[in-house]
């Protein structure tokens, strides 16, 4: 679990039985995120999220989150 960040908002993101994906994401660098965000009072939050560093060659997210760094 981590808080993802941008200028204009923050998510907080869970993965489950995806151990693999603490290795892929590092701290300081752009991602983009898609999936559903679920929305409690003030936080949003997002499990599982299709993920890939932003600007990747291929990319099948498209530009459709706003959130894009982790840390």
């Amino acid at each position: 679990k981590f808080r993802a960040v941008d200028d204009t908002a923050s998510v907080d993101i869970t993965y489950f039985n995806q151990n693999y994906v603490k290795d892929n994401i590092q701290r300081g660098q752009s991602y983009v995120f898609y999936g559903r965000i679920e929305v409690e009072g003030t936080r949003r939050s997002m499990a599982n999220p299709v993920y890939e560093r932003e600007g990747a060659e291929n990319a099948v997210t498209g530009k459709r989150s706003g959130i894009r760094k982790s840390g």
